[in-house]
């Protein structure tokens, strides 16, 4: 049980780190573009390769046992009868954290252009009341 959960760690660690290393401003935003690009023009190998968190996966749970490999020197058989169980439980795991990841982004967005809004609305609101007094001394004279 404890290698099956190294096993999903792996793999979530290798989807989570090719997913925010292809995000916008990021070092492999380039490779996330093209890959985008080349799902417009049907290339759909690319979704689970670089741009869907629930599918990434079903790819890199192959790598996870070969990083398991590595650090164990070995791995039990059975665990290889157990892929269906790595693929659908590192697909679960990544693609909630994911959507909280993007949930927390969105929110943020939303945030910044509010106190935007709030802080022009404010300027515009002093500007109004200071002209309102000018005009009103103005009539005093």
């Amino acid at each position: 049980m404890i290698d099956l959960t190294q096993i999903i760690f792996f793999t979530f660690s290798l989807v989570m780190a090719v997913k925010i290393v292809t995000q916008d401003g990021m070092i492999g935003e380039s490779l996330g573009n093209y890959a985008e690009d080349k799902l417009k023009e049907g290339n759909r190998i690319w979704e689970p390769l670089m741009l869907c968190q629930w599918c990434m996966p079903s790819i890199y749970s192959s790598l996870g046992f070969c990083f398991f490999i590595f650090f164990h020197g070995s791995i039990n058989y059975r665990l290889f009868f157990l892929y269906p169980v790595v693929v659908g439980f590192s697909s679960l795991v990544c693609g909630a954290t994911w959507s909280i990841i993007e949930l927390v982004w969105a929110k943020k967005s939303y945030y910044e252009k509010a106190e935007s809004y709030y802080e022009k609305a404010e300027e515009k609101t002093h500007l109004e009341v200071k002209t309102m007094k000018e005009s009103y001394y103005k009539s005093k004279k």
